[in-house]
């Protein structure tokens, strides 16, 4: 790799997608009851979680500015080839699931279509779980209009395209999810290096700062509430503890392999802990297992399927470039 990746964002995504896909979607497969106050904190960090993995999009993605139609073609399939074919074949497995064993991802073949170009956003309903990356295939969309090569001319489009989102939720009942994480999204996309710099020698001071932040939003606000502050704070503090994890070689390695296989896990763990689910089904006549067995057996059998498929994929990527078939 030509340049050094920076381990505080390997490790935020990694401890994002842990939280997000162990601790929060595991609910649905589990016997085990889960306490009110568990489920409701739970709730909050995993909100937080999913705004850090936003803003690292945003963030990597607003280094480049969109000159011409070249650099423009360049970046659509840029992105189809590191998204857009995994989220289709993830997307396709939970409409055959939908279709062949009645699970209710998707409302039909027309929402299941809409859903593979984020036009589920303006078109409700989003299908579960992927619902994030439908929203996050909107904001790719957008964001050739966003950054382009007047960052102060950007900033103009990204308020505009955020009140065109206002008025379409107004009129069409479009998800409020979007509206949530877009302002997110287009702070990555500004986010100056220096300020990300400047915080790295303040870990402490934001992390001890963010947590009593939150801390205050988890007893004075309801939070089952879409709080943007304590979403703000959240990932302030996400990004903190990367920060001060990042000085522990150990941590560094485990956030660079889970992050490479962050995507894919996030893509195909609704499908893994359904077959799982199933086994459980036939096994013991229950759909259902316990906590400690959906974290530390299932999860780990989530990573290492996700790195098979991610490395599988990458190879093949690798070979049609080497073809110039892509």
């Amino acid at each position: 790799m030509s340049k050094k990746r920076d381990p505080v964002f390997d490790i935020a995504r990694s401890l994002a997608i842990v939280l997000i896909v162990g601790f929060w979607h595991s609910f649905n497969y589990t016997t085990s009851g889960m306490p009110e106050w568990y489920y409701k904190f739970v709730r909050m960090i995993v909100q937080s979680s999913m705004g850090g993995l936003v803003l690292i999009s945003g963030y990597f993605l607003g280094k480049q500015f969109i000159k011409n139609y070249n650099e423009l073609f360049a970046f659509y399939i840029r992105r189809i080839k590191r998204f857009w074919v995994l989220f289709c074949v993830a997307s396709l497995l939970l409409y055959a699931s939908t279709t062949i064993m009645g699970y209710d991802w998707y409302k039909g073949i027309g929402n299941f279509v809409m859903s593979l170009f984020g036009l589920t956003c303006f078109i409700p309903p989003m299908p579960d779980t992927l619902w994030f990356m439908n929203m996050m295939m909107l904001f790719y969309i957008l964001t050739p209009a966003i950054k382009c090569v007047c960052k102060s001319h950007g900033v103009v489009i990204s308020i505009i395209l955020f009140l065109l989102l206002i008025i379409a939720n107004h009129f069409n009942h479009a998800d409020i999810r979007v509206l949530i994480y877009f302002p997110v999204y287009v702070i990555g996309l500004f986010l100056p290096e220096k300020i990300i710099e400047i915080a790295k020698g303040k870990e402490t001071v934001l992390l001890c700062a963010s947590f009593l932040l939150l801390q205050f939003y988890y007893w004075a606000v309801d939070s089952s509430d879409w709080s943007v502050v304590s979403m703000i704070a959240g990932i302030i503090f996400l990004f903190s503890l990367s920060s001060l994890l990042a000085h522990n070689s150990v941590c560094v390695t485990i956030g660079n392999r889970v992050s490479y296989a962050s995507m894919c896990m996030y893509f195909f763990h609704r499908h893994i802990y359904s077959a799982f689910a199933i086994l459980a089904s036939f096994l013991i006549g229950v759909p259902k297992l316990p906590a400690w067995f959906l974290i530390f057996f299932v999860l780990p059998v989530i990573y290492f399927i996700s790195v098979v498929i991610q490395r599988y994929y990458d190879n093949c990527v690798a070979k049609l470039e080497k073809l110039k078939v892509l």
